[in-house]
């Protein structure tokens, strides 16, 4: 196959700056397509919870002294990306771009550039883990606007979530989880004292009416693929829910009822891996730390997400490359 082919990856995005007026703009939107799903919050009242939110953050960064490198990192994945998918299939023109959910530009306005343009397709990549109403959902929310702003999506226009690759995408992140122990200089035998914990974003048990997928279903298959692969290296292992505190029951055990069950089992060393994200941000580099610092424990390895890993993004362009939308160079084998 010939032609140009355009692949979006979409992430929700985070302030670059912290200032007041971001946070606000930021935190609204995440409450008008995120937090309202789950919570019954009037629309008079988005306004001054927005407000409270941006205070929080722009005090917590500020304390932290925490810069967001979330838009930095997908953009360092794009440019991987394109590079792998030139090397793998050289005979397509790539274009690889990155929409934010929350910040400029939105899928829908890249769409409209790129379908503009006369592109031959476009690739749209969920940059989340699970499927969700809350991840993926939001770009099906984005095409549908664009569909009625603009008289319907083009069938040259295909989807791809990565969980749909789950055993190869909990291979990248065994290899990657083992070879940052091996790096670090630790032994992955005889793992006297040592323990795992998975953090991922939490969900509501019970979710509200209208909610379809939670995202706890692929959370979960793939949490346990890690624990099981990774079980010979710890001797304790276990998934920590990031959770919120409102809205209901939320996923168990929270991140600090496992931190605290596995210090309670005479864990001494945490290997912390938040295999929930596939970039670092504020939740990856902030929540756990507070929390681990909350209960006095420092002896803690915290892994990044796995961000550009090589083997991620020869993941990414397998799958784009093996859903029969290009033909790949004849020594390169597809997912």
């Amino acid at each position: 196959m010939s032609g140009q082919v355009d692949v979006i990856l979409v992430t929700y995005g985070e302030p670059e700056e912290n200032s007041l007026a971001v946070h606000y703009d930021y935190s609204r939107r995440i409450l008008k397509r995120i937090t309202q799903k789950v919570a019954p919050i009037p629309d008079y009242a988005v306004p001054v919870i927005a407000a409270c939110r941006a205070c929080s953050r722009y005090l917590s960064w500020r304390k932290h002294g925490y810069e967001s490198a979330l838009n930095e990192i997908t953009m360092r994945q794009g440019i991987s990306l394109q590079l792998s998918l030139e090397e793998q299939c050289p005979s397509v023109e790539w274009h690889v771009h990155v929409a934010r959910q929350f910040s400029p530009l939105s899928l829908p306005e890249m769409l409209h550039i790129i379908l503009g343009a006369g592109v031959d397709r476009v690739i749209i990549i969920p940059m989340y883990v699970p499927r969700s109403d809350f991840t993926s959902g939001l770009c099906d929310e984005d095409l549908e606007a664009f569909r009625e702003k603009c008289g319907g999506v083009p069938d040259r226009v295909k989807r791809i979530d990565p969980i749909l690759y789950i055993d190869k995408l909990a291979d990248v992140m065994v290899e990657y989880v083992t070879g940052s122990i091996i790096q670090r200089g630790l032994d992955l035998t005889g793992t006297t004292g040592r323990g795992l914990l998975l953090g991922a974003h939490g969900t509501v048990v019970s979710p509200a009416p209208g909610i379809r997928d939670t995202g706890f279903a692929d959370m979960n298959a793939l949490g346990k693929l890690l624990l099981a692969r990774l079980h010979p290296h710890f001797d304790s292992r276990s998934i920590g829910w990031l959770n919120h505190r409102r809205g209901g029951e939320w996923t168990s055990p929270s991140l600090e009822t496992a931190i605290l069950e596995m210090r309670d089992k005479g864990i001494k060393e945490f290997i912390y891996f938040p295999f929930g994200f596939f970039a670092d941000n504020e939740e990856t580099l902030l929540f756990a730390r507070r929390v681990f610092s909350r209960f006095h424990i420092s002896n803690v390895f915290y892994l990044p997400c796995v961000n550009d890993n090589p083997a991620f993004i020869e993941l990414l362009a397998a799958a784009i490359l093996s859903e029969n939308t290009v033909k790949a160079a004849p020594e390169y084998c597809p997912l």
